[in-house]
């Protein structure tokens, strides 16, 4: 394996002893060498049960060091392969007015996307992109859980990207779901959950990724069984 790959709430509320656990669960389990990736979601606001009070930046600097990112959006090449991490930068705070699923994406984020999209891509090799919440109206269950306004600008950047495969959490929708990969202009994957599947709380699922030369292979996992869910294969023109 050459990544390891979250996709957003690795803590349940945030707190320090939460990401402290997860860290050592990983460091446990998967090798150093493993180049890992996270994205920060809207649980990584929350703390104490409740909407966090505190500052955006306190808890966005609380994602950066407890996972050794370099900010809460950047890039990774991994095996000549692109990367890119999107994140939400302010607290989803329904007190200051914020719905608590949305993505807030600054437009220095967005302009820096559009940048990191355009760097040495080609149309016969994939870009790997994730963002915690879907984009609205797009798999299953975005239609109530989706990114929220950030959506319409993130489809209107990605149109100009067919190659693209944009990762999302966040809804918890079983993997069986058909529209669980959706193309439409490119491709977006919901990629399960660990900690619980909506209306099936015993199951746990994810996904494991190979890339080849003429596709991108998509193995859904239900971890609980140990057994494989189903396979898409997704062709690189």
């Amino acid at each position: 394996m050459d990544a390891f790959i979250v996709v957003g709430d690795m803590t349940d509320l945030g707190k320090k002893t939460e990401y402290d656990q997860f860290n050592a669960l990983t460091n446990q389990y998967i090798d150093s060498n493993i180049q890992r990736l996270y994205t920060i979601g809207n649980h990584e606001f929350f703390e104490s049960g409740l909407l966090s009070l505190a500052s955006g930046n306190s808890l966005t600097s609380r994602f950066i060091e407890k996972t050794s990112s370099p900010d809460v959006y950047y890039d990774s090449w991994i095996k000549d392969y692109h990367f890119i991490v999107l994140g939400g930068e302010l607290s989803p705070n329904k007190l200051a007015g914020r719905n608590d699923n949305d993505a807030y994406l600054s437009d220095e984020q967005l302009q820096w996307f559009k940048q990191e999209l355009a760097e040495e891509a080609a149309s016969t090799k994939p870009i790997f992109v994730f963002l915690h919440q879907p984009l609205n109206n797009t798999i299953s269950a975005s239609a109530h859980w989706g990114a929220g306004e950030v959506s319409l600008q993130l489809k209107e950047i990605l149109e100009g990207y067919p190659q693209v495969i944009l990762f999302s959490g966040h809804t918890h929708f079983p993997l069986q779901e058909e529209q669980s990969v959706v193309t439409d202009g490119f491709t977006m994957v919901n990629t399960g959950a660990v900690a619980y599947i909506e209306g099936q709380l015993h199951l746990s699922q994810g996904l494991l990724l190979n890339v080849y030369s003429d596709r991108v292979e998509i193995k859904a996992r239900e971890f609980s069984t140990k057994e494989w869910i189903k396979t898409i294969n997704i062709p690189i023109q």
